[in-house]
């Protein structure tokens, strides 16, 4: 399984320091679009801005909100 986040330029940036891909989102329907671009042996994780950007049933990892 691949991880891919999908979200802020800050969580994206974070994860990238792992070695871990990303796609930087401004608008909800850019996660929407980077969410549904995701393979199936991919493990999305996902901004707490963008959470509700997944198409229902869709399992996806949230982020927690920031301070």
């Amino acid at each position: 399984m691949t991880p891919l986040v999908v979200g802020t330029r800050e969580d994206v940036a974070g994860f990238a320091l792992a070695g871990v891909a990303g796609v930087v989102c401004g608008t909800r329907r850019e996660a929407e679009q980077a969410i549904a671009g995701a393979t199936a042996d991919t493990l999305v994780i996902v901004s707490a801005e963008f959470a509700g950007a997944a198409p229902r049933g869709t399992l996806v990892v949230a982020l927690p909100e920031g301070p």
